[in-house]
């Protein structure tokens, strides 16, 4: 799986352990180790069967915008090293590399955002309101329509075929509850 692409990371990742680099724990290059492997399955996935030389920036996007941070961060450190030892990759490459990530870190001191003020907060709990309403009143007319017939054939009346009906969302005692239920003339006794 990637044979030329997995030789070439390798030697990135030798070059990132002391003393070139700042890898000096056996556990960091283990888990850089399982980042790789990830890597060149991910790609493998995804058809690529290239070394580092033949990544296009769309099999990278493909493949970032499926992973999380750790994974982009730790791909683009090697990736950048390996650049810097052999200048493999393609300049359009290489600046995607270098440039913005998918998944920003996480900020752990982030403030927080500022609370919506009473005039804002009432203005997004209407709008709420409203498209509730509205997609209520939707769902009742399409039911008023499936009674006249106009959803279930012309000369259709009374209720929609049985095969179609949800199960009753509760039962208690005698009495269950259903969407169905304010249908008129109709009941959903089991």
């Amino acid at each position: 799986m990637l044979p030329v692409l997995a030789r070439q990371l390798l030697r990135a990742l030798a070059d990132l352990v002391v003393p070139h680099g700042g890898l000096g724990s056996a556990g960091t290059v283990k888990g850089r180790l399982s980042g790789i492997h990830h890597l060149l399955r991910g790609l493998h996935q995804l058809g690529f069967t290239g070394d580092a030389g033949a990544l296009t920036r769309t099999v990278l996007a493909e493949y970032w915008m499926g992973q999380d941070n750790r994974h982009e961060a730790h791909d683009r450190m090697l990736l950048r090293r390996l650049d810097d030892l052999e200048g493999v990759l393609s300049p359009d490459v290489r600046r995607m590399v270098d440039g913005r990530t998918f998944h920003p870190r996480l900020i752990r001191n982030r403030r927080p955002l500022p609370t919506y003020s009473e005039r804002e907060w009432k203005a997004l709990t209407e709008a709420a309101e409203r498209s509730v309403a509205q997609a209520w009143a939707a769902h009742r007319q399409a039911l008023q329509d499936a009674v006249r017939g106009s959803c279930f054939g012309e000369h259709a009346s009374g209720p929609p075929p049985a095969a179609i009906l949800p199960p009753p969302i509760a039962t208690c005692g005698a009495v269950s509850a259903s969407p169905w239920t304010f249908w008129p003339g109709w009941t959903n006794a089991a």
